[in-house]
């Protein structure tokens, strides 16, 4: 007898269960909290990423215990710190940690970045659409940090 859809289960995980398809996070989420949230099947952060998150913490003035999704995706103020904590101290780990399959745990990374902020250029957020060119440039410019390449970039048109 074939099983109910009713009985089904998913191999679906998330910690936050309300957080699917749903839309963004909420703004005022952390991004240590968001870091181990999967929305997506795709969109999970990968270990290597998430220890290397959390050995840079503090450097470059991010704390990722108190820096929100808010911070993180949309406020310019930050920019320059989160570009160079990712360029200066993240990357260089990741590449050391995540170094046995780069390309598919970038791939990973990526899609969680999606989840997490949208796409740079989408019109999934209200918030984003009331942002300046120079802030939706520097959205656009953490997607590039979190390791996508202008093509990346050019196929979320």
């Amino acid at each position: 007898m074939p099983t109910s859809l009713l009985n089904a289960t998913s191999t679906h995980n998330t910690s936050l269960p309300a957080d699917i398809l749903l839309g963004p996070p909420p703004t005022n989420r952390t991004l240590i909290e968001q870091m181990d949230i999967q929305v997506t099947d795709d969109g999970i952060l990968p270990e290597c990423y998430k220890l290397c998150m959390k050995s840079e913490n503090g450097k470059a003035n991010i704390n990722i215990t108190t820096l929100t999704i808010e911070g993180w995706c949309y406020e310019g103020v930050d920019f320059v710190n989160s570009q160079t904590w990712l360029n200066t101290y993240v990357l260089p780990c990741v590449k050391y940690e995540c170094a046995d399959n780069m390309k598919g745990k970038a791939s990973r990374a990526r899609a969680w970045m999606r989840d997490t902020c949208g796409p740079w250029d989408g019109e999934k957020h209200a918030l984003k659409r009331s942002k300046t060119k120079s802030e939706r440039s520097t959205k656009r410019s953490r997607h590039l940090a979190m390791g996508m390449t202008m093509t990346d970039v050019a196929q979320m048109n």
